[in-house]
């Protein structure tokens, strides 16, 4: 009758005391069947009409998930506090792009209470007022008009909640730092009459109020749910981690994944009705339905309670059954809860698919999360009485005077505890090595400006970067130690949102490994030529452009997740290509220097011995750097939902600016042993090494720029040495072998 006739059976009856005198009846949820309802419904139909809308909102669910899981695991005792606050920062920011404080928050406050007031004032025959329409006009001062005064007191709670936040958003738009949202859109789009303007004030007021109470009231109950049917929960959590693994939070896109904590999802709906009549509709011309006479201005009350407790539709509906929504051979599913509990006909809920999905994602969370236990007392649990509340909307109550909170969630996962403690206790060891490291670059820095004065300013400059990208790495590496061993000692708030200096410090880290490579793979280019050079550059080019570009995607991603719990998303996609490619450049480079320091060996036994020296260092230089990728790349594929891999990383970025400073720092070494022995080497006047060779027309040495020079004829110890070719790098003026 309601939907199928919803063109008749839409409007709505007058309330005294919730609509004429507290003024509600101009809202969406009470407002007569008119155009003004038409045009409430388009501009809800705008934001969050359909499925699809909903998407865009996946983002903002995640995060306020996440702040009310970490509100909860720090203060159990106040779960309905973070209810309320969840289920108003929602809708707010939807509306007016406010975000709410993640405690004491006075708009999320206000919204709380002017929608009390509404579930009160709306019940049928709460007040007298709505049963005798004449007393209206009895004044607040006459005896017993209490009433009256709640009226007036009620009143301007609801204009305050209309007009705060709506000029809230004007003064943001006037400042220029209004966020996209429902009113902005609104007020951008055109210029508004008065009118005008008040209906999008009462449609943004729709969209919070609609929301805040209702979404409460589920949360209560399927807390409520959790507690008396604990082998149901049960069942939900070893559901989540054998499809999604131990210390993975769920996300929207999971939801077809799990068809028990769907099934236990759709249950509360049915077995735990939030409004058991629903609120009231009047029929608006005679009608005639079923054989029974209804005429103009019937009032039709949904009895949403019986639809849901049926027997005819769902079988032996006073117990509590998930299983009852799951399909199975010869039991097909009962039907959907939700065809009922959002309402009927034209006068549905238009917010049904958000409010759906923004507690499924909370609840599966929180399921995946923590035990919701009763408190015990002397030993034993004290159980919920399941009372609910007065008023059209219907929390559930407790009668319970204990001291303890109504639930307690301890079960620390999504990172079970194991886990979480190698994740801590890794990351803690990880981080001390790279402080140790960072300190000797520090040191190799320093002795670099004072040994190699000389070297060319561009060479300085391109030192003087890395150390101070190298100190910024360790700076937000530091920062995230003490946001996590200080600010959160004890609270494993990790598992659930990340630090910005975590995802600072790795996007950091990719920098330095790529100034650090291309550092050596131009030394290479220099070093090769003819075929082996047009091989191996273009070969290792790309493959520095691809460490570029995963790099560059993985810090999006980070960014955009901004959860830990959720790092896994994008290890195959990401991460582990960063890191194979990383191998790949590193074993090629030192591959590559390997076989050209190897191919300039000469018949002289003091060249040999220094090539040799050189391949050695060439090897030492990127076998260390190759080794910590390659098991931080096993460690990523194995276990996904760790995060060592990413703690190992801080380490890396500080392994390539040591390396890169060890080779500057190598060279007067180096040269001291081509200078020492049989005089087949000497020292050239700029610091570099030169071979005592005959330079008779015809014998060059080629330095790193590929600049060949003539050598003036020189014999070492009374014999000529051949014609061959003596390739030297310059590390800014200065050159060696």
């Amino acid at each position: 009758m309601l939907d199928k006739k919803s063109r008749i059976y839409s409007d709505r009856p007058v309330l005294i005391m919730a609509g004429q005198l507290l003024g509600w009846d101009k809202g969406p949820a009470l407002i007569p069947f008119c155009q003004t309802w038409s045009e409430y419904r388009r501009l809800f139909a705008q934001i969050m009409g359909t499925r699809s809308k909903i998407d865009s909102f996946n983002e903002l669910f995640t995060d306020e998930t996440h702040t009310f899981l970490r509100n909860v695991l720090e203060t159990p005792n106040s779960w309905l506090d973070h209810s309320r606050r969840y289920a108003g920062a929602l809708v707010l920011q939807v509306a007016f792009g406010y975000k709410a404080k993640e405690k004491d928050d006075h708009l999320v406050e206000l919204v709380d209470e002017a929608m009390d007031n509404f579930s009160e004032t709306t019940a049928s025959n709460a007040f007298m007022v709505d049963v005798f329409p004449s007393m209206q006009y009895i004044p607040a001062w006459f005896p017993g008009a209490e009433w009256k005064r709640k009226s007036i007191k009620y009143q301007k709670t609801l204009q305050e909640m209309l007009e705060v936040p709506f000029l809230w958003v004007k003064q943001q738009m006037a400042a220029g730092t209004a966020s996209n949202c429902f009113v902005s859109r609104q007020l951008e789009a055109k210029s508004l009459t008065a009118e005008e303007e008040t209906t999008i004030k009462w449609a943004a007021a729709g969209i919070y109020s609609g929301g805040a109470d209702t979404t409460v009231a589920h949360i209560e109950c399927f807390f409520l749910a959790m507690t008396l049917h604990v082998e149901s929960q049960k069942k939900a959590q070893a559901e989540m981690e054998s499809v999604l693994g131990v210390g993975v939070l769920p996300t929207l896109a999971d939801r077809g994944r799990l068809p028990y904590f769907e099934a236990l999802f759709t249950e509360v709906y049915r077995c735990y009705t939030l409004a058991p009549t629903g609120l009231p509709h009047v029929c608006t011309q005679d009608d005639i339905h079923d054989g029974y006479f209804i005429p103009k201005g019937s009032i039709i009350f949904s009895n949403v309670w019986q639809f849901l407790h049926d027997p005819k539709t769902y079988s032996n509906p006073d117990k509590f059954s998930p299983e009852r929504f799951l399909e199975t051979p010869g039991h097909p599913k009962e039907k959907d809860p939700k065809d009922y509990v959002f309402g009927f006909g034209r006068r549905s809920c238009p917010g049904m698919h958000f409010a759906d999905a923004s507690m499924w994602i909370l609840l599966a969370s929180l399921v995946a999360g923590f035990d919701i236990r009763p408190p015990v007392k002397d030993g034993k649990p004290i159980l919920p009485s399941g009372k609910f509340a007065d008023g059209s909307i219907r929390p559930f109550q407790s009668t319970e005077a204990a001291p303890a909170p109504l639930f307690t969630p301890d079960r620390i996962t999504p990172v079970d505890q194991k886990t979480f403690n190698e994740n801590y206790g890794g990351s803690l060891i990880c981080c001390q090595v790279m402080l140790v490291l960072y300190g000797l670059a520090v040191l190799q820095t320093y002795m670099y400006f004072m040994k190699y004065a000389k070297d060319s300013i561009a060479m300085k400059a391109l030192v003087f970067f890395v150390w101070s990208m190298a100190t910024v790495h360790a700076f937000f590496v530091c920062h995230t130690v003490y946001h996590y061993s200080i600010l959160t000692y004890t609270r494993p708030l990790w598992i659930i949102d990340g630090e910005w200096s975590v995802y600072a410090a790795t996007s950091v880290g990719v920098v330095l490994c790529f100034c650090i490579q291309t550092f050596f793979g131009r030394m290479l280019f220099l070093l090769t030529k003819g075929k082996l050079r047009w091989f191996i550059t273009p070969v290792l080019a790309a493959l520095v452009l691809g460490q570029v570009a995963f790099g560059i995607y993985l810090s999006y991603r980070m960014f955009s997740i901004w959860s830990l719990v959720n790092i896994h998303e994008m290890v195959y996609d990401a991460m582990v290509p960063l890191f194979v490619i990383r191998v790949a450049s590193d074993t090629l480079t030192s591959v590559a220097l390997c076989y050209v320091l190897f191919d300039s060996r000469t018949s002289f036994g003091k060249s040999r011995e220094l090539i040799k020296t050189l391949i050695i260092y060439a090897m030492e230089r990127f076998v260390l750097t190759t080794l910590v990728v390659l098991v931080q790349t096993i460690i990523l594929v194995a276990r996904p939902e760790s995060i060592w891999a990413m703690v190992i990383e801080f380490v890396t970025a500080q392994l390539y600016t040591n390396s890169f400073l060890a080779t500057l720092n190598s060279r007067n070494h180096l040269r001291g042993i081509g200078a020492n022995g049989d005089s087949k080497y000497i020292t050239s006047s700029n610091g570099g090494l030169r071979s005592n060779i005959d330079t008779r027309p015809g014998v060059q040495v080629m330095n790193i720029n590929g600049n060949n020079r003539p050598f003036d004829v020189k014999y070492a110890n009374g014999v000529r040495i051949g014609t061959e070719t003596l390739v030297m790098t310059d590390m800014g003026d200065k050159q060696s072998v």
